[in-house]
């Protein structure tokens, strides 16, 4: 243990050498604040940047920072973090969502993530714990753990929305996971995934084969955006590639990889354009490693909004959206957003993977950013699938991990 502790100090940055006069902070701990200090110090030059590197930690809702008699005083006012919510999503197709969660966004004042919880819908159920240490031992080092369980029915449906394949899936993993910040922008991270699914039979369709696997993964952040509350000012790109290291049944172990890139840039009167990129490719061997359409219910992610449960089971997707933020008031409470926004992508079925879904929606959404706390409040949309000649709504209260 004490070799483990000692490699961890060795590979990290050396301790903070300034001192500052911090007030204010009333769960998030000193040491801890002097820590993103530290690390802020090394990118940002003049206190209006170490202002704004504090506001990218997204545990304040206000930081300023002045020096007074050559002695450099930082007064923040933490955001609240702990947070029992409700996530109720209500869809115009019938489908209904409800779950309870408690979410802490700076567990024991060290900004550290910590969250429980679960949700039901009509067709599906699902549970999570999750843990994840930003600063490990108060290093550069990243810790995380989560594990979880998800009943869901899967259904293939036509353009038309007839079912043409079903089952009904249970999942539950466990992940462990170890990374290592180099600075405020760059992280890379491994882990370990342990899964292990079994399946039922829906109507007369065919009973799949149970399995458990264990899935190697290596990600990697490179981030310069500036956290803006209602938006992010800036440039995120992630990407990752896994692959099954053991498995049970005859399949050949499967691989995946991910891109993501999210863009957010002010234009004027402090509105905001954002647009986001993202491809997953994955050599499925059969529908039960195919990348699914949302269970129970119409797809809400960025670049899939509005397509129908069922829609697909893909092999590849390329997805990009563009959303503009206009906000229409501001509170000490928050910001009161509205946004049109338009989706496309490109879906690679995985029974036929010459065959492809273009997939077009468009519409326009209203949101109530909460300043003082880590989570969106309540949003609203309404829009329209070209690919699947339907028109979608969603009103969610509350936001689910």
């Amino acid at each position: 243990m004490h070799f483990i502790i000692g490699f961890l100090f060795i590979f990290s940055t050396p301790l903070w050498a300034k001192t500052y006069s911090i007030t204010g902070n009333e769960k998030t701990k000193t040491h801890y604040i002097e820590r993103l200090l530290f690390k802020c110090e090394e990118e940002q030059t003049t206190l209006k940047k170490l202002e704004q590197c504090l506001l990218n930690s997204r545990l304040f809702s206000e930081v300023n920072i002045k020096e007074v008699d050559q002695k450099i005083i930082v007064d923040v006012k933490d955001r609240w973090s702990i947070i029992p919510f409700p996530s109720i999503k209500l869809k115009s197709d019938g489908k209904k969502s409800y779950g309870f969660f408690i979410f802490d966004g700076n567990f024991l004042g060290m900004g550290t993530l910590f969250g429980v919880g679960g949700s039901y819908s009509n067709t599906s159920s699902s549970y999570v714990l999750f843990y994840q240490d930003k600063s490990f031992l108060l290093t550069n080092w990243t810790m995380g753990f989560s594990t979880g369980r998800n009943n869901a029915d899967i259904y293939l449906k036509t353009k038309a929305l007839k079912v043409k394949d079903a089952f009904h899936e249970k999942t539950s993993h466990t992940t462990f996971s170890l990374g290592y910040s180099f600075s405020n922008q760059l992280n890379i991270e491994g882990s370990l995934m342990e899964r292990f699914s079994t399946y039922e039979i829906i109507d007369n369709y065919t009973l799949l084969q149970e399995f458990r696997s264990t899935i190697a993964k290596i990600k990697a952040t490179w981030k310069n955006e500036e956290y803006k509350f209602y938006f992010s000012d800036g440039i995120r790109l992630t990407s990752s590639f896994d692959k099954e290291i053991y498995r049970t049944d005859e399949s050949s172990k499967t691989r995946s990889f991910n891109f993501n890139f999210i863009a957010g840039k002010e234009t004027f009167n402090k509105q905001a354009i954002q647009w986001t990129i993202n491809t997953t490719v994955v050599n499925a061997n059969d529908k039960r490693d195919s990348l699914k359409s949302s269970s129970g219910k119409q797809s809400s992610a960025r670049g899939l909004r509005g397509i129908p449960e069922g829609s697909y089971l893909a092999s590849s997707l390329f997805t990009t959206s563009f959303d503009y933020q206009i906000p229409l008031r501001f509170t000490k409470y928050g910001t009161w957003t509205f946004a049109p926004f338009f989706d496309f992508g490109k879906i690679n079925i995985f029974e036929h993977k010459t065959v492809d879904l273009w997939q077009k929606a468009y519409g326009l959404g209203s949101y109530f950013f909460l300043k003082g706390i880590m989570l969106p409040g309540i949003g609203f949309i309404v829009g329209r699938n070209e690919t699947f000649n339907t028109g979608f709504a969603e009103l969610s209260i509350g936001e689910s991990f």
